[in-house]
């Protein structure tokens, strides 16, 4: 749809993907409403990602968007890993700064869960175990259904600040 669109969003540009498109005086314009609902998500929250050790789990559209707004936010780094070998080098090859696969720390302040892995009816999977978990002190998954997927279970009992992503589909 981008070659389309009249006008694209910066975010949106640098995302590389439209995901809502806003017809106004006869003028297509694109956005991309997963970056600001990341964001409304963090701020509800009170989770500043500014000089932050960021993980995440996950290399598709969700992924991207969520680089591109820890990025423009301050993050310290950002470690990227997934199954998905060329769409992490994609990323790369996009978000030039990001650390992937054998540079990725296995601990910092925030991990993050942009995959579908724990979604219903998979309730009984994580993205990881207690022996990664336990190495950050906020756990973010992009997963609502169910409310508290058991990636989230794992860090709430190990007393570790735990964020669904309802908020962030609610502020889309």
């Amino acid at each position: 749809v981008i070659p389309m669109l009249n006008f694209i969003s910066p975010e949106a540009k640098r995302i590389g993907a439209v995901n809502t498109v806003k017809i106004e005086n006869g003028k297509l314009l694109g956005y991309n409403t997963d970056y600001h609902g990341f964001g409304a998500m963090l701020e509800r929250h009170d989770i500043d990602p500014y000089g932050k050790r960021i993980l995440i789990f996950g290399s598709g559209g969700v992924s991207r968007a969520v680089i591109a707004y820890l990025i423009d936010n301050g993050a310290r780094s950002i470690s990227v890993t997934g199954r998905n070998i060329e769409a992490i080098r994609a990323l790369k090859e996009q978000f030039t700064d990001i650390k992937i696969q054998n540079e990725v720390e296995l601990e910092g302040d925030i991990a993050i869960n942009c995959t579908p892995v724990g979604m219903y009816p998979n309730v009984n999977e994580s993205i990881a175990g207690i022996e990664l978990i336990r190495n950050y002190s906020i756990l973010i998954d992009m997963i609502y259904n169910p409310f508290e997927t058991r990636f989230l279970k794992i860090g709430s009992q190990i007393g570790l600040k735990s964020v669904n992503g309802l908020y962030m589909l609610v502020e889309q």
